[in-house]
């Protein structure tokens, strides 16, 4: 029984590293984002939501890091089934938490933002080739 649940903790934690590398990248890109030209000027609904979604990140990392902590700390490296639940609700959490994130970030690109792809033109370029373009809007 002690080995399924070291096997099975270590899956978990293995599966909290890799899903805070996405949340550090997603985190990075929403950070970024508030430094973009023309933020300061965009709609304050929008500029909340960028917030709200940077605010949602930094939630996302917390939770992740969270149970790799606590195995760490209090239960000094030990594999035990409260471990076990706790990184499964939080990996739970840290989901969704994350997927509002990113929800919340696409609230500030839409039609009217500085940069969007408003759409790609496959169309045939003298009937040889592909061409692809993205349109500046706004």
């Amino acid at each position: 029984m002690q080995g399924d649940l070291n096997s099975l903790l270590k899956i978990s934690l293995d599966e909290l590293r890799m899903q805070m590398l996405g949340a550090q990248v997603a985190f990075g890109f929403q950070f970024q984002s508030l430094f973009q030209d023309r933020f300061d000027v965009s709609d304050p609904a929008r500029r909340a939501a960028a917030l709200a979604g940077l605010l949602l990140m930094v939630l996302t990392l917390g939770l992740l890091i969270a149970a790799p902590a606590v195995h760490r700390i209090a239960d000094v490296g030990e594999a035990t089934q409260r471990t076990q639940r706790l990184t499964a609700s939080l990996a739970h959490v840290a989901l969704i938490t994350l997927a509002l994130g990113i929800a919340a970030a696409c609230v500030r690109f839409r039609r009217d933002s500085v940069w969007v792809a408003r759409g790609i033109d496959c169309s045939s370029n003298d009937g040889r080739r592909d061409s692809f373009r993205l349109a500046r809007l706004g």
